[in-house]
């Protein structure tokens, strides 16, 4: 957009007096292309490389592994504040701080609420983040009205039932520290959590849920706790399955698109393959393609239904 809207007002005080008109306010809207992809914000401070204290290249390979999937890196510490404006570009941002010290995501507040209110996904892991994230923002994004550190040495792993679980990788912390984590963000009394507390025996936070997900226009996602002490196995199938809900990286044998593989799929690919539907996008095209000899056929339909029943777990085109 290229234009400005100027607006003028004057208030009207009972019947006999109004005001002067005001000065202007004017305002540039903005467009949300969203049509860049994956955006990576990383927010961790530089270390020395040692247990609890990553460098940055030890920051960036945990999440090249864990997303294995193209995306655009941005170094918040090089790079400053990103701008609404190249924010506005990718459909899903994923901003992680993986350090304890320092935490700047409440200069971004307003850019990310923007983003939010706009349809854009967002998922955000930190150590302390929670802290820099004002209230009215986990109310209106999140429904979230109570959030708790617990500080103390008792974080071993999050559960879920719907996602893999995320276990503290012990290597990658302080031996004092015992393979746990401190200050780990819990939200008492959310009802959308999808992580829940896992400490040491006796612990009182264990069962609160320690990361949310709402769903209105996008997907966000807010871990109470830095994604980079976890082992990778379990973040990369976080992240595999997430990126596949909001459409991110390609889910094989949902055609239908809705986020799961299903018997319909299976129905609606046996439909194409003997030209009873012909309007298929390349995107669905592909995702039918289960076996891997580009065409759509009657086997492509039978896989699928395997998949959806649960005989097979994996496809031949994944191979």
């Amino acid at each position: 957009y290229d234009y400005v809207n100027t607006a003028y007002y004057s208030t009207l005080l009972w019947d006999y007096w109004e005001t002067g008109y005001s000065n202007s306010v004017s305002a540039t809207p903005i467009p949300f292309p969203m049509d860049s992809g994956i955006l990576v914000v990383d927010e961790t401070k530089d270390g020395i490389g040692l247990p609890g204290n990553p460098s940055d290249e030890m920051v960036d390979e945990f999440y090249q592994n864990v997303l294995n999937t193209e995306f655009t890196e941005y170094d918040y510490n090089a790079e400053g504040i990103p701008t609404l404006e190249f924010l506005a570009n990718y459909s899903t941002i994923i901003w992680h701080d993986d350090d304890i010290s320092e935490n700047f995501i409440e200069n971004d507040i307003n850019n990310l609420a923007c983003y939010l209110a706009s349809g854009g996904n967002l998922i955000i892991s930190g150590w302390k983040t929670v802290s820099e994230i004002p209230d009215y923002f986990l109310r209106d994004f999140l429904s979230c009205e109570e959030s708790e550190f617990a500080t103390g040495f008792e974080f071993l792993s999050a559960s879920s039932s719907e996602y893999a679980s995320l276990a503290v990788d012990s290597e990658k912390l302080p031996a004092p520290f015992n393979g746990t984590l401190p200050y780990i963000c819990v939200f008492p009394s959310a009802e959308n959590g999808i992580y829940c507390y896992e400490g040491v025996e006796g612990s009182s936070y264990e069962g609160e849920a320690c990361a949310l997900k709402s769903q209105v226009d996008g997907t966000f996602v807010l871990f109470g706790f830095p994604l980079y002490y976890c082992y990778e196995d379990g973040a990369n199938q976080f992240f595999s399955q997430i990126l596949q809900e909001v459409g991110e990286i390609l889910l094989y044998g949902d055609v239908n698109e809705d986020g799961t593989v299903s018997s319909f799929d299976a129905a609606l690919t046996l439909q194409y393959s003997a030209g009873l539907i012909s309007d298929w996008t390349d995107s669905q095209i592909i995702a039918g393609d289960v076996d891997g000899d580009e065409t759509i056929s009657s086997f492509d339909a039978a896989l699928i239904l395997q998949y959806s029943a649960g005989l097979i777990d994996e496809f031949p085109v994944e191979n």
